[in-house]
């Protein structure tokens, strides 16, 4: 069984073990306590909302939601900015468990819906897929980089 838990100080170790996995998965360096301290100043400044899954007591996975607006829709979303299960746990329900509670609380909290990117080449673009993610390609998504 999948347990969802709200990141909170009393789960920052383990939160952050995972969070490092995500950043070396997407070829950063291994920065534990850069990726602590990041979390850290998530949860002081309330500006981001992180679940945790577990499997008997085992961090396996998290997501990291950031709250942002749609300006179209007049509503908040969420960008569902950060997915990452453990290798060992993969294709197990735990990534799905995960968008299922990210689903929720846009539902119970009135956010008009969730928003992602991520590589053409992600194997977990099935898994969005499945989970009822609509794929925009008629779009266009650009990013600067401050020197």
């Amino acid at each position: 069984m999948i347990e969802i838990r709200q990141g909170s100080l009393g789960l920052i170790d383990q939160m952050s073990e995972l969070f490092n996995q995500y950043r070396i998965f997407y070829g950063q360096k291994n920065e534990l306590e850069k990726a602590k301290y990041f979390l850290l100043e998530r949860l002081k400044f309330q500006d981001s909302l992180i679940c945790l899954a577990f499997r008997q007591d085992t961090a396996v996975g998290f997501m990291q939601l950031y709250p942002c607006f749609s300006s179209v829709q007049l509503q908040p979303i969420y960008i569902l900015n950060d997915l990452f299960v453990h290798q060992n746990y993969r294709n197990n329900g735990v990534g799905s468990a995960l968008i299922n509670e990210a689903k929720s609380i846009c539902t119970c909290d009135n956010i008009a819906g969730l928003q992602l990117e991520t590589s053409k080449l992600n194997r977990a673009n099935e898994l969005y897929k499945k989970s009822g993610f609509n794929l925009i390609e008629d779009t266009n998504f650009y990013s600067w980089t401050a020197p």
